[in-house]
């Protein structure tokens, strides 16, 4: 508490304006009292006086610190199971200049729910990225930072650097599961189809390790806990990771990240070998089961923004032309506007 005083950060920025080192490891509290507004002052050894308010003592307990501090003005996410959710969540009027109010409405949205619908946009690129780029800042990516593309079905291109660029069905996964910083918010965009398909089933990621840690806990556990390689090789990129499919902090689900195709081979020995292939097959019957799955048909004019470290999308076989568009949102920059609008507009739901 003597490195923490109050009195010693900064009071703009809030940064430490005391090095910690200067701070004897032998400094004792003297005096100790507790004024009306319940308060509490310190005297110590050194000659330092502090005082801390009750709201600093409770965000800084043990228990609730990681809550106070990293979840503040943030709601609890909803977890969803399937289609029958989906009437209950709710679509978002697409507006060329967003209020900051509508934008902390846009963003919470995709916060408590995992995604959400931005309907009556004009479908075009510009628009798409316009308005993105006013929520929060974009993310780029070995993808560039906006794309815009369109597939023909009947003519497809024999060097596709992905699966996406091409018509087939994708399972559930999340986007660039072999960057250390994968996508944070993924925006979809379909411009326009002329064709049969192309559906998109989304998977609550949180929802099913919540069932995961419910009724198997010994799989959420290895899911949890060990790192398995991700990776992504073409001529001109070489990128490999080490993450566990569930990512918590302080027991809390963090990130969801799982691409079946892009998952090295396991680097376990015989014991874990068997665990590994155990839980994986426990967490793939989940996403794959339509009885967890909430689909979407994408059309143009309506923009789908997913929370890619919580909520897996895919996507059916499709027939014809399709033109899409899209981008990502940076995940920091995402958590950080909604914060900060929360805190001038309140927290809703």
């Amino acid at each position: 508490m003597r490195e923490c005083c109050p009195s010693t950060l900064h009071p703009i920025t809030s940064q430490r304006s005391v090095e910690s080192s200067n701070v004897s490891l032998d400094v004792r509290a003297e005096v100790v009292g507790v004024d009306e507004k319940k308060s509490v002052s310190i005297g110590w050894s050194d000659g330092h006086r502090s005082v801390f308010s009750e709201k600093w003592l409770l965000d800084h307990s043990q228990k609730s610190w990681f809550s106070s501090l990293v979840r503040e003005r943030i709601p609890k996410p909803h977890l969803w199971k399937n289609q029958a959710q989906l009437e209950k969540m709710p679509q978002i009027e697409y507006e060329d200049n967003p209020s900051k109010e509508s934008i902390r409405n846009t963003l919470n949205t995709i916060h408590q729910y995992g995604f959400a619908r931005i309907v009556h946009t004009p479908p075009t690129p510009e628009a798409t990225f316009s308005y993105c780029h006013k929520l929060c800042s974009s993310q780029n990516t070995l993808w560039g930072s906006c794309w815009d593309y369109t597939i023909d079905a009947r003519n497809l291109s024999s060097d596709i650097p992905d699966t996406a660029y091409d018509n087939t069905a994708i399972p559930p996964h999340t986007d660039c599961s072999y960057l250390w910083n994968s996508a944070g918010i993924q925006v979809f965009h379909c411009l326009k189809h002329e064709g049969e398909g192309g559906l998109n089933p989304l998977v609550d990621g949180f929802y099913i390790a919540d069932r995961i840690r419910q009724e198997n806990p010994s799989a959420y556990d290895f899911l949890s806990t060990y790192p398995m390689e991700w990776y992504h090789n073409e001529k001109d990129h070489k990128i490999h990771t080490f993450q566990p499919i569930i990512r918590t902090e302080d027991g809390e689900l963090k990130q969801i990240r799982f691409n079946d195709v892009d998952r090295a081979p396991p680097p376990f020995d015989e014991k874990r070998m068997e665990e590994y292939y155990r839980s994986l097959k426990v967490w793939v019957k989940m996403i794959n089961d339509p009885e967890n799955q909430l689909v979407l048909k994408l059309l143009p004019g309506t923009i789908l923004m997913v929370n890619n470290w919580r909520v897996l999308h895919a996507r059916t076989a499709y027939t014809g032309i399709r033109r899409m568009c899209g981008l990502y949102l940076d995940p920091d920059s995402f958590i950080d506007r909604l914060r900060v609008l929360s805190s001038f507009f309140g927290l809703v739901g």
